[in-house]
């Protein structure tokens, strides 16, 4: 069987770390075979792509990137179309519940022979997007498209669905969740390990709180670094980790330097080792303004890290006791008095069974997909 993943990217994401942990886990002997497609240059790499192709599949780009932003948009529409009419397929699976991947949904249900699978992985966009009120209107033109057209409707929570999907389609079933799984005895609490990394870190005897996430609006690390400099008032061993690059990194930067804590503050980049990364931490803070669901939020808990985390971000996720939410009304002092309230310590023990009976064990979810992709074989 030949099949399409749609996920635009393999820079280090939610999504991109959920197509890899898919395809890793894929069971010996499977007859998929697996396009990824992507928007780039021929000649880029990304992070994830060592991974995808070590797991068998083929990675192939798409764009004109010489004439601007409108040309590439429509570049990389028809280069979709041409992939979708020529390389026979049998299942097209599109990573994207946005409207302006419409154009791609709409290509791949008239002029492929494949089925067609629209599965979102958010339940929002950043405020801070261009149009994002006309974007949000569109959303609702995108919700009643999809009722017309013959696709599969895929979300990983129900707030994902409710985003990119019409009530209708959610109250009749026809929404198929599919959890962000992870393999969670990779993440299990070793205390060697994390000795050796927060040594590595050089921050030995610190109090560690940290973040893993692309520094955008939706992460809101404006507010993390309120809360830090709550935090960083009372403790004098506070560190912040944080895990990641993207377009407000600067602005973060400049505004640690004017609170007076920057050289409290890590700004690591992008990590290969998000387990290790894991182990060093103490709390992990979480202060989202919306998630679909987050696949670093269960490896956190996979990891036996205590995390505060915002209300905005779907219950569906809290799977232990290491899961604690607050309110992005609350103040920063209030986040950071939780926090504190971790700093000296607590036991980490192992979650793997409880990850696996919430059913986020990416073997399971990846046979679950293969199951799904042989009973809609074109």
């Amino acid at each position: 069987m030949k099949v399409l993943e749609l996920v635009y990217s393999l820079g280090a994401g939610g999504i991109e770390s959920f197509l890899v942990n898919f395809l890793e886990k894929l069971p010996p002997g499977h007859d998929l075979t697996i396009d990824v497609g992507v928007i780039r240059p021929q000649d880029a790499t990304q992070f994830y792509d060592k991974r995808v192709l070590a797991a068998g599949a083929r990675i192939v780009p798409v764009g004109e990137f010489s004439h601007g932003k409108l040309y590439k948009y429509i570049s990389c529409r028809k280069q979709f179309k041409e992939m979708f009419q020529r390389g026979n397929y049998d299942i097209i699976h599109i990573h994207s519940g946005q409207i302006d991947k419409l154009w791609d949904v709409m290509n791949a249900a008239y002029f492929s022979k494949a089925k067609v699978y629209v599965h979102s992985h958010n339940q929002g966009i950043s405020a801070s997007v261009k149009w994002y009120r006309l974007r949000i209107m569109l959303q609702s033109y995108y919700r009643w498209k999809l009722d017309r057209l013959p696709v599969r409707k895929c979300a990983c929570s129900a707030a994902a669905a409710g985003w990119s999907f019409s009530r209708s389609a959610n109250e009749n079933g026809e929404v198929r969740i599919i959890n962000n799984g992870i393999e969670a005895i990779r993440y299990r609490y070793n205390e060697l390990v994390r000795l050796q990394k927060r040594q590595e870190l050089g921050v030995e005897n610190a109090f560690v709180i940290g973040h893993i996430g692309r520094f955008n609006y939706q992460k809101n690390h404006d507010f993390l670094i309120d809360i830090f400099a709550k935090v960083a008032e009372q403790s004098q061993r506070a560190k912040l980790l944080l895990i990641g690059n993207g377009e407000t990194m600067g602005a973060i930067k400049a505004k640690a330097a004017g609170l007076g804590i920057a050289d409290r503050v890590v700004f690591y980049g992008v990590s290969d080792d998000i387990p290790g990364m894991l182990q060093a931490m103490d709390v992990f803070v979480f202060p989202s303004h919306f998630e679909g669901l987050p696949v670093v939020g269960v490896e956190v808990q996979a990891a036996s890290l205590m995390t505060v985390a915002s209300d905005t971000i779907t219950s569906e996720v809290a799977i232990t006791d290491y899961w604690n939410v607050m309110s992005l009304q609350d103040s920063a002092d209030a986040w950071g008095d939780k926090i504190l309230s971790f700093e000296n310590g607590y036991q980490r023990i192992d979650t793997s069974g409880a990850i696996a009976a919430a059913g986020f064990d990416m073997a399971a979810i990846s046979e679950d997909i293969m199951r799904m992709y042989n009973e809609d074989r074109a």
